[in-house]
């Protein structure tokens, strides 16, 4: 099982840079730092979040690559890698997928290989 963004996430994505304080700590670091974030997008299908922390103990830079599926496209990534895609549903909570999902599950597995070796 797991879940990926669907391209109705990335119609909301923004590029943008911005930067925050944090003085009394946050996600990226417990303590007092400074965030900046840029958000670009690459193609139809992926974007990139580059997010700098920089506190007095040092800077640290996370490069979080996103790559946004359509049902079709999760499936035949799925059946490239040689799995079978059991269910494709809007969330891990089972909701139904529909245009609006932001996010697609899918529980996947390989196919049973046979003595034949199929």
């Amino acid at each position: 099982m797991l879940d990926v963004f669907s391209r109705r996430k990335l119609e909301a994505f923004e590029e943008r840079t911005t930067w925050e304080e944090h003085p009394a700590g946050g996600f990226w670091n417990a303590g007092p730092h400074f965030e900046v974030q840029r958000c670009r997008r690459f193609s139809e299908c992926v974007s990139l979040e580059q997010i700098a922390v920089i506190a007095s103990e040092g800077a640290t830079s996370y490069h979080l690559w996103n790559t946004y599926f359509t049902p079709a496209t999760l499936s035949a990534e799925f059946e490239e890698a040689g799995f079978e895609a059991v269910e494709l549903v809007g969330d891990a909570a089972g909701a139904p997928f529909d245009d609006a999902s932001l996010t697609i599950c899918a529980v996947a597995r390989k196919p049973a290989i046979g003595k034949e070796g199929r």
